[in-house]
């Protein structure tokens, strides 16, 4: 199920990283192996890759940085040398894809999409969902509510 939310949000590239190989290959026999998902995130995933997926998020990199950890300082020096973030903030970086994917498919619009994850809601207890994307635990309850709501049931 990631790779289709990759899919949409990694274009092809000629780096070799695992990743991009399989997120832009949809006939990989691989497509439906999680295991690969996870050998790409104990890999790392690099700064240009991020990038990418960045630019279809409706996040600048200051937010990116509250998501993965880490100081704004830290996110330019990745861009400057185009480093490859750890697993821990691979892992972090393809759940928020996931998130920003489907929010994207169902809102069909950047700017609804991310007015609805500044807003409280309702099936959140009343907190932003921006606010819960800084734990995977919080992003699973975001992506519920997306879900929820895509299948016509509203939380």
């Amino acid at each position: 199920m990631v790779k289709k939310y990759i899919d949409k949000l990694v274009s092809k590239s000629a780096v070799n990283e695992p990743l991009v190989a399989y997120a832009t290959t949809t006939t990989s026999h691989r497509s439906n192996d999680p295991l690969y998902i996870i050998e790409s995130i104990n890999n790392g995933i690099s700064y240009r890759t991020y990038a990418r997926i960045r630019d279809k998020s409706p996040f600048e990199d200051d937010m990116w940085a509250k998501f993965l950890q880490v100081s704004t300082k830290t996110m330019d020096r990745y861009a400057k040398s185009n480093s490859i973030f750890k697993p821990l903030q691979a892992e972090k970086i393809l759940e928020l894809s996931e998130v920003f994917a489907i929010g994207l498919e169902y809102f069909e619009d950047a700017e609804k999409f991310r007015t609805w994850l500044f807003a409280p809601n309702f099936g959140l207890g009343q907190q932003r969902p921006l606010d819960l994307l800084t734990s995977t635990y919080g992003k699973d309850l975001v992506l519920d509510v997306l879900v929820s709501a895509e299948h016509g049931v509203f939380i």
